[in-house]
């Protein structure tokens, strides 16, 4: 089996991991995601991707922050979920990166519009499970069904059983946010 090969399963096994601890609230979700980012990023660097490349090391980063983070919260993150119901800066923000992002892809294709979409809501959900926010679950739930229907257009078949076990993970994070999300405001 080609190396290649060998390691985008791995990634893709690390990646699955990571987003089920995440759903759990669980620290070890950034330990796992920064090895799947570095990894990623190291393989999209040596083959000249680097819009993938910068992505990844965003990644990185936010796996670190998020680390970090999570670790000088108190012990029990399951307090510390947030629900913001009016995510206009999200939104704003995703806006941003849109623009910036497509700017520097000169093809107007639905393939490009679609994947650029969804690296700018990526990058804020990011951000936004770092900071134990519901709507990351909402905008991973968003962007897994996108990453879908792009691989059914774009006919790349290996990425969507990926995305459709990413879909369930973020629809099982989801509930489980808000389940907590609930249970917080009650006490």
């Amino acid at each position: 089996m080609d190396l290649l090969i060998i390691t985008t399963v791995l990634i893709s096994i690390a990646n699955i991991f990571s987003v089920w601890f995440a759903a759990k609230n669980n620290r070890a979700t950034w330990s796992i995601g920064f090895f799947a980012a570095c990894v990623t990023a190291y393989i999209f660097f040596v083959n000249k991707h680097y819009m993938s490349f910068a992505f990844n090391t965003y990644s990185a980063i936010m796996c670190i922050y998020g680390y970090f983070t999570w670790n000088k919260s108190n012990t029990d993150n399951d307090k510390n979920i947030k629900w913001n119901k009016r995510p206009i800066y999200e939104i704003i923000i995703s806006i941003i990166l849109f623009v910036c992002i497509y700017s520097f892809n000169s093809a107007l294709l639905l393939n490009s519009i679609l994947d650029t979409i969804c690296t700018s809501l990526s990058i804020v959900a990011a951000y936004l499970l770092v900071k134990q926010d519901v709507n990351a679950w909402i905008i991973y739930i968003t962007t897994d069904i996108l990453y879908i229907y792009l691989g059914i257009i774009s006919q790349d078949w290996e990425y969507i059983p990926i995305y459709g076990i990413m879909l369930i993970l973020a629809i099982y994070g989801a509930c489980q946010y808000i389940k907590k999300f609930k249970k917080q405001v009650q006490q």
